[in-house]
């Protein structure tokens, strides 16, 4: 397997979480899907894990709102509108008309658990005991956790690593031509 890559599922309650694993031994690197998992999950992709905070709180409960009522459209809307920089949306928002009508899920369950538990969980406090290398990447218009949640995040992992893109939101990592790159060079130190 090309990087030791491997997935598995976290049970939770009568549902469960994909992850997926970089890596063996003390080196292994693990990706946890962040809330978008509940609409699509990360068989076969990596998606960036949110920290909780007002702008979060704000955002999930808007979204556990537009899931509730079923209004897939709003919710894949309000979610690219908070995610995505400026430059992107517009090319995006021509596209608004057949993304809201394709992949809409059977239910919203899974959605909903993964929402109530982003907006219910905080693990601030446990941070501290993050120990091994840790790199943040984030955005300084990010929309959907805060621009400052890198940096939060960062001064509470100790010797933690902090990259912020100028321009891009929480979606960075799809934006950004050099993501890869930089978590790549990071992995190789």
């Amino acid at each position: 397997m090309i990087f030791d890559v491997k997935s598995g599922n976290v049970p939770i309650g009568d549902e469960g979480m994909d992850y997926i694993s970089f890596g063996s031994g003390a080196e292994t690197l693990v990706l946890i899907p962040g809330l978008g998992d509940g609409l699509s999950t990360v068989k076969g992709k990596g998606t960036a894990l949110a920290r909780q905070n007002e702008t979060i709180r704000e955002a999930v409960g808007a979204w556990i709102d537009m899931a509730e009522k079923g209004d897939y459209k709003s919710l894949m809307i309000d979610t690219a509108e908070r995610t995505y920089s400026e430059k992107y949306l517009r090319k995006l928002r021509l596209m608004y008309p057949i993304l809201t009508r394709a992949g809409k899920p059977k239910s919203f369950d899974r959605f909903l658990i993964q929402a109530r538990s982003c907006a219910g969980h905080d693990a601030y406090n446990e941070l501290g005991k993050i120990s091994c290398p840790t790199f943040v990447i984030g955005g300084d218009s990010d929309k959907t956790v805060g621009p400052e949640s890198s940096a939060e995040l960062a001064k509470a992992i100790s010797g933690s690593r902090l990259y912020v893109y100028k321009g891009l939101g929480h979606s960075a990592y799809e934006e950004a031509k050099d993501f890869n790159d930089r978590v790549l060079e990071f992995l190789k130190e």
